[in-house]
């Protein structure tokens, strides 16, 4: 069975499932309340007030009534995160002004799938991980036959690369190479030069000196 919610300051409406709580089926249609104490009833941060269609929502819990005053609880005031939907009638909802910033629609999404994920059985856990395998296959094999160019053109930039390096490797090859002059070779001494021996002078006699 389902009930038609509608929240004012948003301008949001959509079809609520019965059995679930406030805060769960305005998520599903784009809604985001916050709770503080992560739906425990232990604050009244979630807390809404239900302009029409209150008879379609559950009796209030005891962490509503000790979370909210019987004043608050008569102007229509719930917490979001205790009230469950039983009636299929139109429920209207009004939230608090300067609460956090909704969330977008992925994050909303995002979040019930976990959520729905987590109470799945082992079983069909793998089923859905199954699922999303191929669904991910789909979108790749769609994404390679709907861009043939895109991928085209990577292919061969590879190649490119591959054979820009396969000359410049080619070229080295062929290339001669000088080898290095080594370590012993620098450190032979320089060869002294040749030293020539001076010859003897010849001395001629002195002549006697004559009277």
């Amino acid at each position: 069975m389902e009930s038609e919610l509608n929240f004012v300051r948003e301008r949001r409406h959509g079809i609520a499932v019965k059995g679930s709580f406030l805060i769960d089926a305005a998520g599903r249609i784009g809604v985001y309340i916050a709770s503080d104490c992560d739906r425990q009833g232990q604050c009244d941060s979630c807390a809404v007030t239900v302009v029409s269609g209150i008879e379609n929502l559950s009796e209030a819990t005891p962490s509503e009534r000790e979370q909210l005053s019987e004043a608050r609880r008569k102007k229509g005031e719930r917490l979001a995160c205790q009230a469950r939907i039983t009636g299929s009638g139109a429920i209207s909802v009004m939230t608090q002004e300067n609460k956090k910033e909704e969330k977008s629609a992925e994050e909303l999404r995002a979040e019930a799938f976990k959520k729905d994920f987590t109470a799945l059985p082992l079983e069909k856990k793998m089923e859905r991980l199954l699922e999303l395998e191929m669904i991910a296959f789909g979108d790749t094999v769609s994404y390679v036959l709907n861009a043939p160019y895109t991928v085209g053109e990577k292919v061969m930039d590879i190649f490119a690369r591959y054979g820009f390096q396969k000359d410049e490797a080619e070229r080295d090859a062929k290339s001669p190479k000088t080898e290095p002059a080594s370590a012993n070779d620098s450190a032979k001494p320089e060869a002294e030069p040749k030293k020539t021996k001076a010859k003897p002078r010849s001395r001629v006699p002195k002549q006697p000196e004559s009277e």
